[in-house]
């Protein structure tokens, strides 16, 4: 059975065919403006459009339980637009419990559609959600508690994911962030299904509960760059080892309070980085519930905090993943 990932790349292929549907239409005719019209606003379903060519056939769709007439109808009735700046944002989807999938139209009277609003698809019921290229912000709340979301379409372009935009979406497993992301807002994934993450090399701050009880969360890639780790941004995941570049400066309290049911192995790559702590206990209160083994530089800053906080410190040459 094809995944949903795979289903949304065939769409990717068919959103090309509209492109090159656009550049044969053209004329003054009433048929003619109309099918403009639909294209431009990538109503990919459009029946008069399946009268002189099928866009759609049901081979991209085999082995699936999807067929071309799934394909939601998205005509701009099932969205509410306003200007803002650089072109058109989505304020709100007005679709129906029915639609399995959303693909958010790329033009809007030719003008980008830029920006999805806050909260505008907030407890949508779909599955797929296909965001067009032209997309640069997510704002907050866009996507929360949509429950039944498993993959959504995040394309390169896009710049900032706002506050909350994915929190509560249970069944989403799988989220693969472009590389062109610089800034994510706080609990932005928080408490979704999440499984493994690539964070972006542009990426600089890692904010508050960015990934806060993502439980099936076990796998984290970090690039150099990133500065500072805020608090409770992996707290209550499944990590049961992470590697912090060197690039990292701060590491807030909280930031790494894995579930206490693993044994966490955390590695520091560089001399300076440093851990705040809520307390002087005998645990290291600032990293997590679980005692740590700590790999790290000789002469480090995390070096020092470790060993006075108790925890077990070896170098950084014996780590194994």
């Amino acid at each position: 059975m094809i995944t949903f990932v795979e289903l949304a790349e065939r769409i990717e292929q068919l959103e090309k065919r509209v492109q090159i549907l656009e550049s044969q239409i053209s004329g003054d005719s009433p048929n003619q403006k109309k099918a403009n019209n639909d294209l431009n606003q990538f109503n990919l379903t459009e029946s008069n459009i399946e009268e002189n060519i099928d866009v759609f056939d049901n081979s991209y769709f085999y082995d699936t339980d999807f067929s071309k007439n799934d394909l939601p109808d998205n005509s701009v009735d099932d969205f509410t637009f306003c200007e803002v700046f650089g072109g058109i944002e989505v304020s709100s989807y007005n679709g129906f419990a029915d639609n399995d999938t959303i693909i958010v139209p790329r033009l809007f009277y030719n003008q980008s559609v830029v920006s999805i609003g806050e909260a505008a698809f907030e407890g949508v019921s779909a599955k797929v959600i296909y965001l067009p290229d032209s997309i640069i912000n997510i704002k907050a709340k866009a996507f929360r508690n949509c429950k039944n979301l498993k993959y959504i379409k995040l394309q390169e372009g896009l710049n900032e994911i706002g506050e909350s935009a994915f929190d509560y979406c249970e069944s989403m497993n799988k989220v693969d962030l472009p590389k062109s992301i610089t800034k994510l807002g706080r609990c932005c994934f928080s408490r979704s299904a999440i499984e493994q993450i690539v964070l972006p090399p542009k990426l600089e701050i890692v904010p508050v509960a960015c990934f806060e009880r993502c439980k099936e969360l076990s796998e984290v890639s970090m690039s150099e760059g990133i500065l500072n780790i805020e608090s409770y941004a992996f707290s209550e995941t499944a990590i049961k080892n992470i590697i912090i570049p060197a690039s990292v400066k701060n590491i807030k309290n909280k930031a790494l309070d894995f579930s206490s049911k693993n044994k966490v192995d955390i590695v520091f790559l560089g001399m300076e980085t440093v851990v705040e702590c809520s307390s002087s206990s005998s645990w290291w209160n600032g990293i997590c519930m679980a005692e740590p083994t700590i790999y790290c530089k000789a002469g480090s800053a995390l070096q020092k905090i470790a060993r006075k906080c108790g925890c077990v410190v070896k170098p950084l040459s014996e780590f194994q993943e």
